[in-house]
């Protein structure tokens, strides 16, 4: 088990927290960079993934320890 600075690019992953998993593929790391919400900027990082079960993309991402609770587990 790692967190999302664990997966690869191409790697099936179970990822999830309290409210429930969901069975992705990494599609690309995503390198960090500074998010400017405005007010502060702070490192992102992120990861893109697409959802085996319906095929949409997203992104998954830490920020200021937010996220960094995510259950990951390669399959």
């Amino acid at each position: 088990m790692g967190g999302l600075r664990s997966m690869q690019s191409g790697k099936r992953y179970l990822v999830g927290d309290s409210l429930g998993y969901d069975l992705v593929d990494c599609v690309a790391v995503m390198p960090e960079y500074l998010f400017d919400d405005g007010d502060n900027e702070y490192p992102v990082y992120a990861v893109k993934v697409r959802y085996v079960e319906t095929g949409s993309e997203d992104l998954f991402y830490e920020a200021q320890g937010y996220n960094s609770n995510l259950y990951v587990e390669e399959r």
